[in-house]
């Protein structure tokens, strides 16, 4: 049975993730192959063909009958998506029930929940901005919302966090923006009252918001400066509900019950003859499975749990399985119950580390002696992070050298310290005085190991960054060619042939003549990157948010490692939020780049020039020494390479561009990177028959609410013959010359590219 559902689960995997419905050649030569094992098994009389035949064509009805389900999933929901695309760009009045805990920001609060039509049921994710201070929406409530939808779409660039992927993985419908609201019905869900419970608590301690985490899967209380050092230390898979902690909760529940059980049989002969462990196994399940509604069935949380669920059923049934066919048995159910499971990053490492789990169990003899279920502990740990560096180096651009060590120390005091308090002071909340302190107890050790591991998430030393990752893989691949235990001639070789692959895959692009310039997909918002001999130069930095976080962690920094990129020179063509927003973090990275433009010590003005990796750059307005603060003041800079020649002009308006004309500057260019984002302020008649570019490009927000790129600008460039290029539909811009010829393309554009990634 588990080759047929390897093989079921082979055919959904191929179609779901190579993101189109089947090929009718694929369909029909599958068709083929069927018929001819059929064919060939009736007729058949040897019993050993016939088993052969049976089997084969077992396998390749299971392989078709995958890709059919998964042929059903992707029509299901563009199904989805075409029905929901209609109400997108207008307001509209709603009924919406909520089902998640509002997140709570300073300008705005994010509901999440469900919206009930005559005949689908979607799920919306909403924020509510000034929000008026009396509404205080909860988890459970019915509301009538006046909202504008908007298409679950993201940022899509190189080395970037692909957002419309996660929401859809998420299962969410559309985002949206609340313009008003009132209460229809007041029911408060029993995870609602149990957070407020815990927020009643007023804790002093600086990881009150650690609290939430572990019991509710609520992260929204921990502080920026708690994530960078969970980040940097490794840790932060402890405060994501996974399969760890449902783990410790299903083996906690199990040995409690193993221990108390036996109490309620007075003879010794009653508890001989009583079979403690199927009722054991029933406790450990159900309480695993109450903490994961505590923590909101979370994709990542039911997904642990289903995993956690098919291990002990196993042991319950007293089946002797395989690693494997477990393995295979627990993705299958999970597929089964979140068909988009497979896109999201959570999944495969739920799969790597549960492999990795099975293997070490596999491979390595169970520990004996004192402590052996923190010893058992502390190696499975030690496993799972080494074995999961290359995904966690690979998804999240650095790597903790330290967090073994950190997860040794930290992992035994979260499982058999805090979490466990935690859960007495959730059952004990009725008693104000007692629940509290039984949570600072619980928060104790880490307060205590908090200021080491600030000082440890501060050392640079200890962060490997992506784009350091390759000499350090050299040097470790090298060291374990020389440890190997094997000849000198051949440890000689391996080394030899270490280092000239190397080289031969990563020196190439230091010595590429070709000029790459990438016009980012930052949203409402502008930033470009020129690319050569494996340097950078940049221009704008994106937009910074009110609540935290900018487009310049979010892309480029994230853009620049995947292209292993050093930046040497930067521009920042004004002082507006989505031009300037991500300055200060890059200076932070890279504190040897050279700035101009606004807030710099070196402000634009008309007549700066030089010569970048033998591209020649030039300023060309404004006119006068300023801080290129208002639209009209932006930098305009030209960079020309042989006959190739970009025009950027910020966000200048017509006033702006009659000036450039008017002082007959050099406008001419292949390529324009359209003001002010395509606003109708911008882009003159005159002005673009001046640039005569060949491609237009606008970099911009989808459903932005300033109406950019304007009707009449499209109009004109239309008018024009002008080719244009858009980062909303289709994300990142990449143009590729030599100087003389160029070409352009969108690599995450969703004409190309799978059903997931297609443009609403």
């Amino acid at each position: 049975m588990d080759r047929w559902l390897l093989s079921l689960t082979t055919g959904y995997l191929t179609v779901i993730l190579r993101g189109s419905l089947p090929q009718l050649e694929t369909i029909a030569t599958l068709l083929v192959l069927l018929l001819v094992a059929l064919v060939a098994f009736w007729q058949s009389r040897n019993v050993h063909n016939l088993a052969h035949l049976h089997t084969v064509a077992g396998l390749l009805l299971a392989l078709m009958l995958g890709m059919m389900a998964g042929a059903l999933v992707i029509v299901s929901e563009i199904s989805r998506k075409e029905g929901l695309a209609e109400h997108f760009k207008q307001s509209r009045t709603l009924t919406f029930t909520i089902t998640e805990i509002p997140r709570q920001q300073d300008d705005f609060i994010q509901l999440q929940g469900v919206w009930q039509t005559a005949t689908r049921r979607y799920l919306l994710r909403l924020n509510w901005y000034d929000a008026p201070p009396q509404v205080t929406p909860r988890a459970g409530q019915t509301w009538r919302l006046k909202v504008k939808l908007r298409a679950p779409q993201g940022p899509r660039n190189q080395g970037g966090f692909f957002y419309h992927r996660y929401l859809l993985g998420e299962r969410i419908d559309a985002l949206g923006s609340i313009d008003s609201g009132v209460v229809l019905e007041s029911n408060t869900q029993l995870r609602q009252r149990i957070y407020e419970k815990l927020q009643s608590l007023q804790l002093e301690s600086n990881l009150a918001g650690v609290v939430p985490a572990l019991l509710l899967g609520e992260r929204q209380h921990l502080r920026d400066e708690d994530w960078f050092v969970l980040q940097r230390t490794g840790l932060a898979h402890l405060i994501a509900i996974s399969g760890l902690h449902l783990a410790l909760v299903a083996a906690g529940l199990f040995a409690l019950s193993r221990y108390l059980l036996p109490l309620f049989y007075r003879r010794r002969s009653q508890r001989e003859q009583a079979n403690m462990l199927p009722l054991a196994l029933l406790i450990s399940l159900s309480g695993s499975l109450c903490y994961a509604y505590l923590a909101g069935f979370a994709t990542a949380t039911l997904r642990a749990w289903l995993m956690v669920a098919v291990v002990l059923l196993h042991k319950l049934v007293r089946t002797r399985t395989s690693a494997g066919r477990i393995l295979l048995r627990a993705g299958t159910l999970v597929m089964l119950l979140q068909p988009l499971a497979p896109l999201q990053i959570g999944f495969w490492l739920s799969i790597g580390a549960v492999a990795a789990i099975l293997l070490m169990q596999w491979r390595w003899t169970p520990i004996q002696g004192r402590l052996r279920g923190l010893r058992m502990l502390w190696r499975l740990e030690l496993f799972l992070t080494l074995a999961l560096w290359p995904l966690t180096l690979m998804w999240f651009g650095g790597l903790a050298m330290l967090a073994p060590l950190t997860n040794l120390l930290v992992v035994p005091i979260v499982s058999f310290w805090t979490l466990p308090l935690l859960f007495f002071s959730a059952l004990s909340l009725s008693f104000y005085g007692l629940s509290s302190w039984l949570t600072e107890i619980a928060l104790w050790p880490l307060e205590q190991l908090w200021p080491a591991l600030t000082e440890l998430a501060e050392a640079p030393w200890q962060w490997l960054d992506q784009s350091e990752i390759n000499s350090v893989m050299l040097t470790l691949m090298v060291l374990v060619a020389a440890l190997l235990p094997v000849a000198l001639r051949v440890r000689t070789a391996l080394i030899a042939v270490t280092v000239l692959g190397y080289y031969i895959f990563d020196t190439p692009r230091l010595y590429q003549p070709q000029l790459v310039l990438h016009i980012l997909d930052v949203e409402q918002g502008s930033a470009m990157v020129l690319e050569r001999y494996g340097r950078a130069l940049l221009v704008d930095t994106a937009v910074q948010y009110q609540h935290g976080g900018s487009m310049a962690e979010r892309v480029i920094l994230p853009f620049l490692r995947a292209r292993k990129l050093t930046p040497e020179l930067a521009f920042i063509s004004h002082t507006d939020a989505d031009h300037r927003g991500g300055y200060q973090v890059l200076q932070q990275h890279y504190p040897q780049l050279s700035w101009f433009g606004a807030s710099t010590q070196y402000p634009c003005v008309s007549g700066q020039q030089g010569n970048w990796q033998g591209v020649r750059w030039q300023v060309l307005h404004p006119q006068q020494v300023g801080d290129n603060s208002a639209n009209n003041d932006s930098c305009v800079i030209s960079f020309q390479l042989d006959e190739f020649t970009l025009l950027y002009p910020g966000d200048i308006e017509q006033k702006a561009e009659q000036q450039l004309l008017a002082q007959l500057a050099p406008l001419a260019a292949t390529v324009l990177v359209l003001p002010h984002h395509g606003s109708k302020s911008s882009s003159s008649r005159l002005f673009l028959q001046t640039v005569s570019p060949q491609l237009a490009v606008i970099s911009r927000g989808r459903n932005n609410p300033y109406k950019q790129p304007h009707r009449s600008v499209l109009e004109r460039l239309t008018e024009l013959k002008i080719q244009v290029l858009d980062t909303a539909r289709g994300g990142q811009i990449s143009i590729y010359t030599d100087g003389y010829k160029w070409t352009a393309e969108q690599p995450w554009q969703a004409s190309g590219r799978a059903w997931f990634d297609r443009d609403n």
